[in-house]
């Protein structure tokens, strides 16, 4: 767990991918540190205003029991995303997990929808939570 964080924590240091404060975010959540993780998302968004970034800060913030702030967040977040066949696997997914956050059934219908319309398809990474560097579609 703390080699994780490590390796996450250098990655995103070096300061060329702010996927790396991303990833390093999704490691602290995942161990239960979530003002950790909500301070590293911002720098993450700080570098590069994403949707799924905001995606994971409104989940964070939302954990920290500050509703009120989740809705603004995610209206930015929603302003972010390209249209619903556009996104990518990953996209979809914080998509999905947005939407489920705020309980939107008409953006949570459309996403199952497209992932439904996507399932005759290979996926390459079952892992579409975290981010690589170089590989945005």
């Amino acid at each position: 767990r703390k080699r994780e964080e490590q390796h996450f924590e250098r990655a995103a240091i070096d300061g060329r991918w702010p996927g790396a404060w991303f990833n390093l975010a999704l490691a602290c959540k995942r161990y239960g540190r979530i003002e950790d993780a909500l301070n590293t998302v911002n720098k993450a968004i700080a570098d590069e205003e994403d949707a799924p970034y905001l995606v994971l800060k409104a989940e964070l913030e939302s954990m920290l029991g500050h509703h009120e702030s989740v809705g603004r967040i995610m209206a930015d977040a929603w302003e972010l995303f390209p249209d619903v066949d556009e996104m990518s696997d990953w996209e979809l997914h914080w998509y999905t997990t947005g939407a489920k956050l705020v309980k939107d059934q008409e953006k949570v219908k459309s996403a199952e929808r497209e992932k439904k319309s996507r399932s005759s398809q290979v996926s390459l990474s079952s892992n579409i939570e975290g981010k690589l560097p170089g590989l945005r579609e």
